[in-house]
């Protein structure tokens, strides 16, 4: 929890027209301060679960490196800061600055906003966009998404999708839909205390028998077992 003078701080600064940037999970003390609501946030992919589950109202994408949104700022954090940093001084000073301000960091280039994420890879680390694309977004929404929705997301259609997935990966988008929220279920179930109903809930599915065939046919064993091992 933030205090209260911190809280007060930043909702003056916001009431005065001050740009407010929280760099890696400082946007959850946005968020808390209720200044992100209405700004798209930027956050790791490690953080957006947690991110949504705190501030269920908030926009937030975990498929970039930083977001400028009007006088609201937002970063993953690491060297993510430095490259939002010579975004805002680029477009407040001049492309001079910004490249007299990387030599001093010993950046040769800053990256754009729009540069994915580096991250674990799922499966491994696939080269085409649309699959990568279309893996972290299927990791950001264990719940539920059709393959529908999926392809829209992206720009392409369900039978673009389904190509380049079976070209690259070997497996169809549900496929690898369903192998994701097995590795996470799987995860939960070795790390935590959560009951299988509870795990079932966070992927998408909605009986705890439903999931553990769903588990056993993915992992070669039941939820008892690994519980167990």
């Amino acid at each position: 929890p933030v205090d209260r003078e911190t809280i007060h701080f930043l909702k003056r600064a916001a009431a005065a027209k001050v740009p407010l940037i929280g760099v890696c999970t400082g946007s959850f003390i946005l968020a808390e301060a209720g200044l992100m609501r209405y700004h798209q946030t930027c956050v790791s992919w490690l953080h957006i679960k947690e991110f949504r589950e705190r501030f269920p109202d908030n926009p937030v994408r975990a498929d970039c490196i930083f977001n400028l949104d009007r006088r609201r700022g937002s970063c993953v954090g690491g060297t993510s800061a430095a490259d939002m940093a010579a975004t805002l001084v680029r477009r407040h000073i001049s492309g001079r600055a910004e490249r007299n301000a990387l030599e001093v960091l010993q950046i040769d280039q800053a990256r754009p906003a729009v540069h994915i994420q580096p991250r674990r890879p799922l499966f491994k680390d696939f080269s085409n966009i649309h699959v990568k694309v279309a893996l972290m977004t299927m990791e950001q929404n264990l719940d539920g998404m059709t393959i529908e929705d999926l392809a829209a997301r992206i720009g392409v259609s369900r039978r673009q999708l389904e190509r380049v997935f079976i070209e690259t990966t070997g497996l169809s988008p549900a496929r690898a839909f369903k192998q994701i929220r097995m590795d996470y279920a799987k995860r939960m179930i070795s790390k935590t205390r959560a009951s299988n109903i509870e795990v079932a809930l966070e992927v998408g599915l909605k009986n705890a028998s439903h999931f553990t065939r769903s588990f056993k046919r993915v992992h070669g064993q039941t939820p008892s077992q690994v519980r167990g091992s």
